[in-house]
């Protein structure tokens, strides 16, 4: 809908295309029916249903279409079709936004769509939904499919390596910092503690700090008589 609202052909990467009909009576039926009849067009094709996701896919090779079934309900008196799916961003939709259908002009061709398409794509879509969006991937699938050209393939997974080497290289950098860090603490408490005053000493001492520094405390009288004549000297 977003490219014939916009008169333009469907991107290398989203050609898959998606259908909104109201559920009929008989799901399973009508699936049935609709293999029959894609048999009697072409080979190949595979229709699967999925029930609990309202959802009838039909796949020939990479390329596929999905048919959403939304059911007819009343919401606050108002005639409504309602799907909910986790793809699905708006499940309420009015049926007077969808019924009559009306005809557009696209790429020489007549295409039916929704009666009211452009309030349903700034519903979807966002007020600039006549915006194309080129700065993304838009399916997951695409990783796995020929919809994205090479080079674009093989930058993204440059993008994805490069990034991880930084993420790497930063926390092996933090981590060799810390412990220098470390050893410039020890250091500098070891050469406080075999030059300073001893008056000093014990003064810290009973502290247990010289600012963020720590100091070893003397714990016999040997190194409390060893630093005594050291600071004499």
């Amino acid at each position: 809908m977003l490219y014939i609202l916009r008169g333009t052909l469907f991107p290398l990467y989203d050609q898959d295309s998606d259908i909104l009909i109201v559920k009929p009576a008989n799901p399973q039926l009508f699936v049935t029916e609709l293999s029959k009849a894609i048999a009697n067009i072409s080979m190949g094709y595979r229709v699967l249903y999925n029930e609990k996701r309202h959802l009838i896919q039909v796949y020939k090779g990479s390329a596929h279409g999905d048919i959403w079934m939304y059911q007819e309900t009343r919401n606050l008196g108002v005639q409504t079709l309602t799907l909910y799916d986790y793809t699905n961003a708006v499940p309420n939709i009015e049926y007077s936004w969808i019924f009559p259908a009306r005809t557009m002009k696209w790429q020489g061709l007549q295409i039916r769509v929704a009666a009211q398409s452009d309030l349903i794509a700034q519903a979807l879509f966002g007020d600039d939904y006549m915006t194309p969006r080129w700065h993304r991937i838009q399916c997951l699938e695409n990783l796995a499919t020929n919809k994205i050209a090479v080079y674009r393939m093989a930058g993204y997974v440059l993008l994805l390596v490069l990034a991880n080497w930084i993420a790497i290289s930063i926390k092996k950098i933090a981590g060799r910092n810390k412990r220098r860090l470390d050893v410039i603490a020890r250091n500098t408490a070891s050469f406080l503690v075999a030059t300073g005053p001893m008056q000093l000493i014990q003064r810290l001492s009973g502290s247990k700090s010289a600012g963020n520094i720590t100091l070893p405390v003397p714990t016999d009288m040997n190194d409390q008589e060893y630093l005594l004549s050291h600071d004499s000297l």
